[in-house]
């Protein structure tokens, strides 16, 4: 479905996109770890619940589409 040379170049490309927001939010003094959007309580667990059969599918269908175009 996907060869290794595209995968790299994907891959490639997702570590430099987020090495330039990383950048470019240190230049405007962002620091992440004291970000809390008002009224977030710490949590002391999260359970999330997804159903994998449901987005594998949604993904193939999107993969799909873009071979088609």
């Amino acid at each position: 479905m996907w060869s290794a040379k595209d995968l790299g170049k994907i891959m490639k490309t997702c570590i430099i996109l987020h090495n330039m927001i990383i950048e470019n939010e240190r230049s405007e003094g962002v620091n992440p770890e004291d970000w809390r959007d008002e009224g977030d309580e710490p949590s002391e667990s999260i359970n999330l619940e997804h159903d994998f059969t449901l987005i594998m599918s949604m993904m193939i269908n999107r993969t799909k589409q873009v071979q088609d175009t």
